[in-house]
C-alpha cells in the first residue's frame, strides 16, 4: 500500500511539474475598489511586506484567487461574508493539483469546510499541504499581537522560498 502511495505522489508531482503550476493563495473578495487582480492590493502589498518581496515578484510567484468573485458589501467594522457563495465558490477551487495552498482568513477556511484550523498551521486536503494565515486586511486583532506578526513573517516568508524554489525547479521559465 504505501508503495502505491509513492507511485500516486510521484505521478502527482510529475503532473504538476508539467503544468508548472504555482502554490495558490485563497482571499475572500475583491476590495471595494479591487482592481480584479485576487490579492494584487491592499491585501497583496500587506502579504509583500510581511514575505519581504516586491509586488511584481509575489504576483509571479503565487497564483491567487477569492472564494468571492464580488465585493460583498460592509457589515459592521468588516465585510459582509456570504458563506453559502463562497461554499459554492470553493467547491470549484481545485487544491489537489498544487504543490500547497493557502488560506486566507477564517471564513476562507470556512469556505473550505476547515473552521478549526490554528493559524499558522498545516493540514492536507486531498494529498495537498493546506495552511491558513489570518486575514491580512488589518480588522482581525490577531495582528496586533507584535508576537503574531513576528511569527507571521516568519511563516510567509518560508512560504515565499518554498514557492521561489518551486518556480527555479521549473524546467520552463514561463513558470515563474
Amino acid at each position: 500500500m504505501s508503495t502505491e502511495w509513492c507511485f500516486a505522489r510521484e505521478r502527482k508531482l510529475r503532473r504538476m511539474s508539467e503544468k508548472m503550476l504555482k502554490p495558490l493563495l485563497v482571499g475572500q473578495a475583491p476590495g471595494e475598489s479591487g482592481d480584479g487582480i485576487p490579492l494584487s492590493g491592499r491585501c497583496g502589498r500587506k502579504l509583500c511586506g510581511l514575505m519581504k518581496t516586491d509586488l511584481d515578484d509575489y504576483l509571479e510567484k503565487f497564483d491567487r484567487v477569492n472564494v468571492l468573485d464580488f465585493f460583498p458589501g460592509k457589515n459592521g467594522k468588516g465585510d459582509a461574508f456570504p458563506i453559502n457563495k463562497a461554499r459554492e465558490m470553493a467547491s470549484r477551487i481545485r487544491l489537489g493539483e498544487r504543490p500547497f495552498v493557502v488560506l486566507l482568513g477564517r471564513n476562507v477556511a470556512r469556505a473550505f469546510g476547515m473552521a478549526k484550523m490554528d493559524p499558522l498551521t498545516w493540514t492536507t486536503v486531498r494529498g495537498t499541504p493546506v495552511a491558513l494565515v489570518p486575514h491580512p486586511s488589518g480588522v482581525n486583532r490577531w495582528w496586533n499581537d507584535c508576537t503574531n506578526v513576528r511569527r507571521a513573517r516568519r511563516f510567509l516568508r518560508n512560504i515565499y522560498n518554498v514557492a521561489r524554489v518551486n518556480c527555479e525547479l521549473s524546467s520552463s521559465s514561463k513558470a515563474c
